[in-house]
């Protein structure tokens, strides 16, 4: 479980605009990529993200998760924001610049203060059940 205060959570839902349901001009599935491309962890893998919104898909990932595995995805989103998502949209939000950087902070402090990964073990050991028993399903119709 990460440790972000209420404050860094407001500041990184303001710069992602989540307050719609939305995460900046992601798909369910474009988030869900750059989530496994950053952190190797498919959460729609698990029934507990499954129909919420994309910001709630955040949200629950912000609270299941390592501080380091939080911050390394911050860090992903936040390149995201700077290189790839319109710069047109961007000025449109008008979040002043002071803002980006408190994020970066956010981002860098969580990857520093664990600098051993820590493991969810309920979410990750759900996964892997999940993932064993769908291979089951599957073998029961190719024997």
């Amino acid at each position: 479980m990460s440790d972000l205060t209420p404050i860094e959570k407001r500041k990184l839902e303001k710069l992602f605009e989540m307050d719609s349901g939305h995460v900046l001009d992601f798909s369910h599935r474009t988030l869900e990529n750059i989530i496994i491309d950053t952190v190797e962890i498919d959460p729609y893998n698990n029934e507990k993200y499954q129909g919420l919104s994309k910001a709630n898909v955040l949200r629950t990932f912000w609270e299941d998760e390592s501080n380091f595995i939080v911050g390394k995805l911050l860090k992903g989103l936040l390149v995201y924001w700077k290189e790839i998502y319109s710069e047109q949209r961007r000025k449109q939000a008008n979040h002043p610049d002071s803002l980006y950087s408190d994020c970066e902070k956010i981002s860098q402090r969580l990857i520093q203060s664990n600098s051993i990964q820590e493991i969810n073990f309920d979410v990750h050991f759900e996964n892997i059940k999940s993932n064993i028993m769908e291979q089951i399903k599957l073998a029961k119709y190719t024997i």
